[in-house]
């Protein structure tokens, strides 16, 4: 299963290395597609067309955070389409 995974910027740049591994050591069968867009940046139009398509091609996604810059008060169109795309945060709960 192809998979579009963009790290984000702060701590979902930093645990996108684990979240691969944990996958792959649970043998989940996901080839990842990973885009280093940040809301950060306005620079990288071309990266953040780029994700949109893997996002449209593969259906299924991973994204961290992507953060304003202080001093900004709005968010750079990546930010905002990123944001506008239907989000699942399914948690499940396994009593001990």
């Amino acid at each position: 299963m192809q998979v579009t995974l963009i790290p984000g910027d702060g701590v979902g740049a930093e645990i996108t290395d684990s979240v691969k591994e944990i996958f792959e050591y649970v043998n989940a069968p996901i080839e990842w597609e990973q885009y280093n867009v940040s809301g950060m940046s306005s620079a990288g139009e071309n990266l953040f067309i780029q994700a949109m398509d893997s996002l449209k091609r593969n259906r299924v996604g991973l994204k961290g955070i992507l953060s304003l810059p202080l001093g900004r008060t709005r968010h750079s169109r990546s930010v905002q389409e990123f944001s506008s795309l239907p989000s699942r945060n399914p948690v499940t709960s396994r009593g001990t």
